[in-house]
C-alpha cells in the first residue's frame, strides 16, 4: 500500500470517527436537554374551593346579607362542622345520604325555614336558622347530644345547626317506623321526615325543600 493510500484510508477513518461522534451527540441530545416541563397539578382542594364560592354566592342571593358579610362564611363553616361532627351518629340519615348530600339538605331546610336569617323567630317561637322549636320534648332530645341550658343559645349558629341535624335524624327515625311495614323508597322516607320536621301533613313543605335540593345540586355541580 502506497503512502497516498495510507493517507486516504486514515482520512476515511477520521471522517467516520467524527461522523459517529456527531451522531452520538445528536441522538443523546433529548436526554441531555435541560428544558423543564411544567406540570400543572389540579389540587383536590380546588373543587372544594369552587363549591364554597358558589355556595357563598347562592346564600347571598337567597338572603338579606351583603356578599362580604362574615355570617355567610360562618353558616358554611357551621354546616361543615356539624355534618362532620355528627354524621356517624345520624344512624337514620347517613345510610341515605353522603355528607355532601346531607349538607345540601341542611342548606335547603335553612332556606325554607329562615332564608339564612340567624336571628329568625317564627310566630310559634321557633328559633334561628333551622327554626328549632324550644319545647320540652325537643330540648330533652337535643340535650342528649348538646348541652343547651337556655333557648337563647339556639341563636348560636353552631348550636342551631347541630340541634337541627339531631332533630332531623330523630324525625327520620319516626318516619322510618311509620313506613316500615309499607313499600317505601328514599324519597318517600325523606318526604315523611320533612313533614314531621315541619309539622305539615300537606306535603307542600317537603316539595319545597326537595325542589331547592335539586336546584342546589345543579348549582353546585354535585
Amino acid at each position: 500500500m502506497t503512502k497516498r493510500d495510507w493517507i486516504l484510508v486514515s482520512g476515511i477513518i477520521i471522517i467516520n470517527i467524527i461522523t459517529f461522534t456527531i451522531l452520538t451527540q445528536v441522538l443523546q441530545l433529548p436526554n441531555k436537554c435541560k428544558c423543564e416541563t411544567r406540570v400543572i397539578k389540579i389540587e383536590s382542594d380546588n373543587s372544594i374551593n369552587i363549591k364554597r364560592i358558589l355556595l357563598e354566592k347562592y346564600i347571598f342571593e337567597h338572603s338579606k346579607y351583603n356578599y362580604n358579610d362574615p355570617n355567610i362564611r360562618r353558616i358554611i363553616d357551621a354546616v361543615d362542622s356539624a355534618v362532620d361532627k355528627y354524621y356517624q351518629q345520624l344512624n337514620y340519615i347517613n345510610p341515605l345520604f353522603t355528607k355532601d348530600q346531607l349538607k345540601i339538605l341542611v342548606y335547603s331546610l335553612i332556606q325554607v325555614e329562615s332564608r339564612f336569617d340567624i336571628y329568625a323567630i317564627s310566630k310559634s317561637n321557633a328559633i334561628g336558622l333551622m327554626q328549632i322549636l324550644p319545647n320540652k320534648i325537643n330540648l330533652d332530645y337535643i340535650n342528649k347530644f348538646i348541652n343547651i341550658q337556655n333557648k337563647k343559645e339556639l341563636f348560636d349558629i353552631n348550636n342551631n345547626i347541630e340541634a337541627g341535624l339531631i332533630l332531623l335524624n330523630h324525625h327520620f327515625e319516626i318516619a322510618y317506623k311509620k313506613l316500615k311495614n309499607q313499600n317505601y323508597n328514599k324519597i318517600n322516607l325523606l318526604k315523611k321526615a320533612l313533614n314531621i320536621y315541619s309539622n305539615d301533613d300537606s306535603g307542600k313543605y317537603a316539595i319545597r325543600v326537595i325542589s331547592i335540593m335539586t336546584e342546589l345540586k345543579y348549582f353546585l355541580k354535585i
